[in-house]
C-alpha cells in the first residue's frame, strides 16, 4: 500500500492543481465572446479547482446591470440573498478585501441546509467598495488551505479584470456612438440651407441617436416664456398644443431659466401643468427630457425628447443630448451657421478619423504622441501636451507634447498647480488666460481632464496665441469629447499591454512543456543508455556499440527537435532574408520536406510592418501549414497577404477534409489557440472558417 504523501508534498500537488486551473480560466475568458460567458467560465473553474460543491457570482454597485447573476448547483434566490448580505456586510466594513470563510448559520437562506462553510470573496475595481462578490460553499468540514485562499484572491483579480475590460469597452462604444451622431447631425447641418429642412433632418438623428419615440424644437419668444413649435417629429398634435399654452408654468421655461436639461421619468411630474399631463397620457407619452438650446449666447428655445415608457435619463443622454442641443443652437443662428457648421463638421471628421487610429494603437506612448500631434492641428493650438496622472506621488509627469520640443510645458508639476494641475484636482475642464514670460507666451490655455470610469488618467493641455483667440464653448465641448476618446485609447492600450504580457507568459509555459516532451524525455533515454555502455565496455563490446548507436541517434533527434524550437521562436531568415524570402523559404520546405505546394499571393513591394507583427505573421503561416501537414489530407494550400490603413491581412486556406472549429478546441486546437491569443495581445483578431469536407480557411488581422 502506498505511503501518504508528507504535508510539504500535497500542498505542492494542491499549488500546482490550483495554478492549472487558474490558468485555465483565464484562458477561458480570453476566448470567451460575452462578459457574461466569460464570468460563468471563472464561477466553474473556481468550483472545479476548490472541489467545492456550490457557487454563485452576484454583481453590485455600478458593476450591476452589466450582466446576470451567475449561479451553480443553487436556486434563483440564491443571487437575491447574497447580494443584500454582501451589501449589509460590506456597508459594515467586512470583509476588508480578502476572502472570508463563515458559518454557514449567518448566510442566506440558500446556503445553510448542507453546507459546513462559505467564503465570501469581494471583487473591487479601484474604488472603496466592491463591484460584485463571488461567494462558495462546501459540504467538507476542513477549513481551505492557504493556497486555497490564494486561489481566490488570484480569481477575484481575474474577475475583476474581465468587469473592468467590459466597462472599458462600453464606454467606448458608447462614446463613439455619441461622436457618429454628433457627425451626422452636423452633416444635415452643412448639407441644408432651409432651415426647415435642417430641423427635420436633425431630428431624425436625434431620434436614432437617444433612441426616444418622439421629440420637437420649440421656439421661445423674446421674454422666454411664449414657446412656439418649430419642427417635430412624432409628437402629436394635442401634445404641442398643451406645451405651446401652457408655456410659462412648463419645464421649458425653467430649462432656459437654468440653462439645464429638466428631466421628467414620468408624466405626473410635469408639475404645474395638467393640461400638458393629460395631453401627455393620452399619447401614451411617459417620459421627457427638456434641454435649452442658446443661439449667440442668448435662448433660442428647447430641444425636447419624448419616450413612451418611464425611463431614468442616464448622464449620457444628458451629455448626449446637451451637444445635440448645441449643434442645433449653432445651426439656429442666422448670421454665422454656414461657416460655423462647415467647420464643426469638419473637425468632427477629423475626430472621427482620429478615433479610429488612436484606438488601433498598441502602447500607451503611442496614443499619447498621436494625441498630441493631432489635437494640435484639430484645435489650432500653438502647443499641446498630455501629462500623465501618477496618482502614488500625487504628480503630473509629461507624457508628450506637440511641437515635441515645446518648453511651454513642465516635465512635472503638482496636481493643483498652473492650469493643468488645477484641471487634475478639480477634475473638469479649465479654461483661461495664460502669460508664460520665459517662452515669450501670452494667450489662452485649456485643460481637460483624462478619465476612465472612476480613475484620473491625466490631464490634456492645448495654448493658443492671443491673435488666435480664447477657446470657447464648442471647443470645450469638443476637447472634453477628444479627452475621453484619447482616455479610453490609452486605457485600452494598457489593458493590451497586459494581455499581451500573459500572452507572453502562456509562450512561454508552452515552449517549457514542448521543451520537455521531447528533448527531455530523450536526455533522460541518453543518460540511461550511457550508463549501461560504460558497464558492457569491458564484457560486452558489441552491446556497447548498439547502445552507443542508439546514443548517437538520440542525440541527432534532440538537436533536430532543439533546432525546430528555437527557428519556431526566431527564424533567422526573418533578419537575414527579410519578411517575403523568408515566407516563401518556409514555403518550400514544406513542398520539400512534406510534398505540400503552397501558393503565395503577395503584392511586391510589401511594406515593412515591423518585427514583432513579421515574427507574429511567420508563426501564424507555420503553425496553419503544420496544421494541414497533420490534419487536412491534401497537397495544396493557399497564402495570401493583404496590407492596407496600417492593418495587415493573412489568409491560410487548404480545400482538405476540414474540422469542426468548435471540436479543435479540445483536440488539435492548442496551437490554435495560443495563436489566437497572441493575435489578440497584438491588438488583432483571429477567424476559424471550417466544416467537416470543406477545407479550412483561417484568417488574421493585425495592425501595423
Amino acid at each position: 500500500m502506498r505511503e501518504a504523501a508528507p504535508p510539504y508534498e500535497a500542498q505542492a500537488d494542491a499549488g500546482e492543481r490550483l495554478l492549472a486551473w487558474l490558468g485555465r480560466a483565464q484562458a477561458a475568458v480570453a476566448a470567451a465572446q460575452s462578459l457574461a460567458e466569460a464570468l460563468e467560465a471563472i464561477l466553474d473553474c473556481t468550483l472545479e479547482g476548490l472541489g467545492w460543491e456550490a457557487g454563485v457570482l452576484c454583481l453590485l454597485g455600478t458593476a450591476e446591470g452589466k450582466t446576470p447573476d451567475v449561479l451553480r448547483r443553487l436556486r434563483a434566490s440564491a443571487a437575491d440573498e447574497t447580494r443584500a448580505y454582501a451589501g449589509a456586510a460590506f456597508a459594515a466594513g467586512r470583509p476588508a478585501g480578502s476572502p472570508v470563510i463563515v458559518n454557514p448559520d449567518g448566510i442566506p437562506v440558500s446556503f445553510r441546509e448542507g453546507f459546513s462553510q462559505v467564503a465570501l470573496v469581494p471583487v473591487f475595481l479601484g474604488g472603496a467598495r466592491p463591484e460584485a462578490v463571488l461567494a462558495v460553499a462546501t459540504e467538507a468540514d476542513a477549513p481551505p488551505a492557504r493556497a486555497d485562499i490564494r486561489f481566490l484572491e488570484a480569481i477575484a483579480s481575474l474577475l475583476a479584470s474581465a468587469l473592468d475590460y467590459d466597462a472599458l469597452r462600453a464606454s467606448s462604444e458608447q462614446m463613439r456612438m455619441e461622436m457618429e451622431a454628433l457627425h451626422q447631425v452636423s452633416l444635415f447641418v452643412s448639407e441644408h440651407s432651409d432651415m426647415s429642412k435642417l430641423l427635420k433632418s436633425a431630428l431624425m438623428a436625434v431620434e436614432r441617436a437617444l433612441r426616444v419615440s418622439a421629440c420637437a424644437v420649440y421656439e421661445a419668444d423674446e421674454r422666454g416664456r411664449g414657446l412656439r413649435c418649430v419642427a417635430r417629429r412624432n409628437v402629436p398634435e394635442e401634445v404641442v398644443r398643451a406645451v405651446e399654452a401652457n408655456a410659462p408654468s412648463a419645464p421649458a421655461h425653467r430649462a432656459l431659466k437654468t440653462g439645464a436639461p429638466v428631466a421628467i421619468t414620468r408624466a405626473e411630474e410635469y408639475t404645474g401643468s395638467p393640461q400638458v399631463v393629460e395631453a401627455a397620457l393620452q399619447a401614451s407619452i411617459q417620459s421627457a427630457m427638456i434641454v435649452p438650446i442658446f443661439v449667440g449666447g442668448k435662448g433660442f428655445g428647447v430641444l425636447s425628447l419624448y419616450d413612451t415608457a418611464p425611463r431614468e435619463w442616464s448622464d449620457s443622454d444628458r451629455r448626449l443630448a446637451q451637444m445635440l442641443a448645441g449643434s442645433l443652437g449653432s445651426a439656429l443662428s442666422q448670421a454665422q451657421s454656414y461657416r460655423k457648421l462647415a467647420e464643426s463638421a469638419a473637425r468632427l471628421r477629423d475626430l472621427h478619423r482620429i478615433s479610429l487610429r488612436l484606438m488601433e494603437l498598441p502602447t500607451a506612448d503611442a496614443v499619447a504622441i498621436l494625441a498630441a500631434d493631432a489635437g494640435r492641428e484639430l484645435f489650432r493650438a500653438d502647443a499641446v501636451a498630455i501629462h500623465e496622472h501618477v496618482r502614488r506621488y500625487g504628480l503630473l509627469k509629461l507624457l508628450s507634447a506637440a511641437p515635441a520640443v515645446a518648453e511651454h510645458f513642465p516635465l512635472a508639476v503638482p496636481a493643483g498647480r498652473g492650469v493643468w494641475g488645477k484641471a487634475a484636482s478639480e477634475q473638469k475642464p479649465v479654461a483661461r488666460s495664460l502669460r508664460l514670460a520665459r517662452v515669450g507666451f501670452y494667450g489662452f490655455a485649456a485643460a481637460v481632464p483624462l478619465r476612465t470610469q472612476d480613475e484620473l488618467i491625466g490631464v490634456f493641455t492645448a495654448l493658443r496665441s492671443a491673435e488666435k483667440g480664447a477657446f470657447g464653448e464648442d471647443d470645450l465641448e469638443l476637447l472634453g469629447l477628444f479627452a475621453n476618446l484619447v482616455a479610453a485609447a490609452i486605457q485600452k492600450a494598457r489593458l493590451l499591454s497586459r494581455s499581451e504580457e500573459l500572452g507572453i507568459l502562456k509562450e512561454r509555459n508552452r515552449v517549457a512543456t514542448e521543451m520537455h516532451d521531447s528533448v527531455g524525455g530523450d536526455l533522460a533515454g541518453i543518460l540511461v543508455k550511457a550508463q549501461l555502455a560504460r558497464t558492457f565496455l569491458d564484457s560486452d563490446l558489441a552491446r556497447a556499440a548498439a547502445e552507443m548507436d542508439w546514443i548517437i541517434a538520440a542525440l541527432q533527434r534532440s538537436i533536430t527537435q532543439l533546432r525546430r524550437v528555437l527557428h519556431a521562436l526566431k527564424p533567422v531568415e526573418l533578419e537575414e532574408q527579410g519578411f517575403l524570402p523568408a515566407l516563401r523559404r518556409l514555403l518550400e520546405t514544406q513542398a520539400d520536406q512534406y510534398g505540400i505546394a503552397v501558393t503565395l499571393d503577395a503584392t511586391e513591394p510589401f511594406p515593412r510592418l515591423g518585427p514583432r507583427v513579421e515574427g507574429l505573421l511567420y508563426r501564424a503561416v507555420s503553425e496553419c501549414l503544420n496544421n494541414i501537414r497533420k490534419h487536412a489530407a491534401t497537397a495544396s494550400a493557399r497564402v495570401s497577404l493583404q496590407a492596407e490603413a496600417h492593418r495587415v491581412a493573412l489568409v491560410v486556406e487548404d480545400d482538405g477534409k476540414g474540422f469542426d472549429p468548435g471540436a479543435a478546441a479540445l483536440s488539435r486546437g492548442m496551437g490554435l489557440r495560443t495563436l489566437r491569443e497572441s493575435v489578440q495581445a497584438a491588438g488583432g483578431d483571429m477567424s476559424i472558417a471550417s466544416a467537416p469536407g470543406e477545407g479550412a480557411r483561417i484568417t488574421v488581422s493585425l495592425p501595423f
